[in-house]
């Protein structure tokens, strides 16, 4: 039998990636880890405007402008500072709500939450209970790879 391979490249809309990852990171906290190393590396290949204009507000805005900014402060780039402030517009959190999907469900995980939800992603009205520097570990880990 022979195989048939296709000569047609591979298509793709990275912000719709994007986004799909962002919606996708509550339920899937490797995924959460991962999320501000892929937005740094394909930093200068998405179009940052279309990617805040699909999001449409809410906590879809909320999400992304946190892992936009965390992205920025972990790869030192001011890549994303005007989608961020954008983002920030778009946002507006009225209380903070839990990142993860099954926190309110769980006392001790609300609770730790609570305690241990960094600066950057209470200003997002997000309750992550993830340390920034988790993040910092795993993105200097993989990053440059």
């Amino acid at each position: 039998m022979s195989k048939i391979v296709s000569k047609i490249p591979a298509t793709y809309d990275l912000e719709q990636v994007a986004l799909r990852a962002v919606r996708a990171a509550p339920r899937d906290p490797a995924l959460t880890r991962m999320l501000p190393v892929f937005l740094w590396r394909t930093r200068q290949s998405m179009d940052l405007d279309r990617l805040v204009a699909l999001t449409r507000g809410g906590k879809l805005a909320a999400t992304l402008g946190y892992f936009l900014e965390l992205a920025a402060k972990l790869g030192s780039v001011t890549t994303f500072d005007a989608a961020v402030r954008k983002l920030r517009l778009l946002a507006r959190p009225t209380r903070p709500e839990y990142f993860f999907a099954q926190t309110r469900m769980n006392p001790f995980e609300a609770m730790a939450a609570e305690q241990r939800t960094p600066a950057e992603a209470r200003k997002w009205g997000l309750l992550t209970g993830t340390p920034t520097d988790s993040f910092e570990t795993y993105f200097r880990k993989v990053a440059h790879l």
